[in-house]
């Protein structure tokens, strides 16, 4: 039977800099202004207040999602009665197992480790990466995106990603009679009129590198985050010179695209199944890891997995 996802949306929290979480609250509403959509006259230069820019977004793994999960539980309370699901994990893990269903690009390193009767994934990027980011992908947001007053931001604004906004997300993955749920939390960038959520993305690609090159890693970080739409701006260099809204649902039906949503359904249902079989005792632990098209699992030893913080398990006993 073909693979099917159903969203819950069970809250959101916000991330503030020491990577704890304030349960609620929502992203900055869409700058929806016409005059900031097709083809720009001048462009919106994405240098302006990035100087000095600091990643200080870095290094959160799992640290505000364990946070928000205990303030919205009862101590006590066993954790997979608490989260409702079989994985914890997060959306980029979800993107490289569906992705691989067509030639995902470069290797990815995940673990899995059971505790008290949930599996939690951690890809080795988030455990040890360091990224570099530049701080121009931000301020496309902050030219995207409201102040809380409803005002556009100073051009000159300083621009920051020490905190975020985070949309807690129940999906269940399902085939047939079989079913699985993973409990994760995925940043979101803006909100528009109808409050639906929306993802604010640069590229220097032209459209149709754009679809073959991002078009599926895109598509799946909008989809698996429940997101309605992205915010597209066309840089060249660092002057943003077009920006498009395209409907995430839309994207599957794009001229050049050469995957299915359908076989990316597919492939995490298989993946999760597979790992939720191998790993069906507490205390065990995985490494799998993608290469293209092919999944390979192999045991791991559960000490090596310091994703999981013990004190935040001892919270649910």
């Amino acid at each position: 039977m073909p693979a099917t996802l159903h969203f819950e949306r069970v809250g959101t929290f916000k991330k503030l800099a020491d990577k704890t979480a304030v349960v609620g609250g929502l992203p900055h509403r869409l700058n929806e202004d016409p005059r900031l959509y097709g083809e720009l006259e001048n462009g919106l230069d994405l240098n302006r207040g990035c100087e000095g820019f600091r990643d200080e977004g870095y290094g959160d793994l799992f640290y505000s999602f364990f946070d928000y999960i205990k303030r919205t539980s009862k101590q006590g309370t066993p954790l997979k009665e608490v989260i409702g699901a079989d994985f914890i994990s997060n959306r980029r893990n979800l993107i490289t197992f569906a992705a691989s269903a067509f030639n995902f690009k470069g290797n990815r390193v995940i673990r899995a480790l059971r505790k008290d009767g949930v599996i939690f994934l951690c890809d080795r990027k988030s455990e040890n990466d360091w990224i570099n980011y530049d701080g121009t992908g931000y301020k496309f947001e902050q030219y995207m995106t409201l102040k809380d007053a409803g005002e556009p931001h100073e051009e000159d604004e300083r621009v920051s990603n020490a905190e975020c906004i985070k949309s807690v997300l129940r999906t269940t993955v399902k085939s047939g009679n079989e079913e699985m749920k993973v409990f994760y939390a995925a940043e979101i960038d803006t909100m528009d009129v109808n409050k639906e959520f929306g993802e604010i993305k640069t590229t220097s690609l032209n459209h149709n590198d754009w679809i073959e090159k991002k078009g599926l890693d895109h598509y799946l970080q909008s989809y698996l985050g429940n997101v309605s739409y992205i915010i597209k701006g066309y840089r060249e260099g660092n002057l943003v010179k077009q920006v498009d809204r395209i409907e995430t649902d839309s994207i599957p039906d794009m001229e050049g695209v050469n995957w299915t949503p359908e076989s990316c359904r597919d492939r995490l249902f298989e993946v999760l199944r597979e790992i939720k079989n191998r790993l069906k005792e507490d205390d065990k632990a995985l490494i799998i890891t993608v290469k293209g098209t092919n999944v390979y699992y192999r045991p791991e030893f559960a000490g090596n997995c310091n994703f999981v913080d013990q004190q935040f398990l001892e919270y649910f006993h």
